[in-house]
């Protein structure tokens, strides 16, 4: 049995409220841009991600969104490290604890290019403005962390910093 938890929430916006939003979507309404990233006819944007035995979704009706999460495991992070800025590969590399900095940076660049919708080749154009706001091809992305479980990292990203995330659990 795995765990299914369902992430990020936007502003006053619930399951029930987009089913009282009567949309009628079916599974012919998702459609994929070229660089395969789905979503629902310009009505509700989505994204999902998983790792080991957790899916995470978020929704919005307000915003292009992106979410990503990761369950931390042993991994060497040095083949990674290429992927981000000189400083931001400073900061993990003289970190006390270099495995969870590189797992939120990691977290923080995916979900803003999944948001995005152009695709991980984008990757070393994703800058961290402040500790709120990264910036993609002039774009700015608001990322939020979201605490979810022991030993994982989720970040969500959208255009808007005034939002609410709520957290709900499914276990299926």
């Amino acid at each position: 049995m795995g765990r299914c938890p369902c992430h990020a929430y936007w502003p006053a916006f619930t399951t029930q409220s987009l089913l009282n939003l009567n949309l009628k979507i079916r599974l012919d309404d998702i459609i994929y841009t070229k660089e395969g990233r789905p979503g629902i006819l310009s009505v509700v944007d989505f994204n999902i991600s998983h790792s080991h035995q957790l899916v995470v979704c978020a929704v919005s009706i307000f915003s292009k969104v992106g979410i990503d999460v990761e369950h931390h495991h042993q991994t060497s992070i040095d083949e990674y490290l290429s992927f981000f800025p000189l400083d931001i590969q400073d900061l993990i590399t003289a970190s006390n604890t270099p495995a969870s900095l590189f797992y939120r940076y990691w977290k923080i660049w995916e979900a803003v290019l999944k948001a995005d919708g152009g695709g991980l080749s984008a990757g070393e154009k994703v800058k961290l403005k402040n500790h709120k706001i990264a910036t993609l091809n002039e774009k700015e992305w608001f990322y939020f962390q979201v605490n979810i479980l022991p030993d994982y990292t989720c970040h969500v990203t959208a255009k808007y910093d005034n939002i609410s995330i709520r957290a709900n659990e499914v276990v299926i």
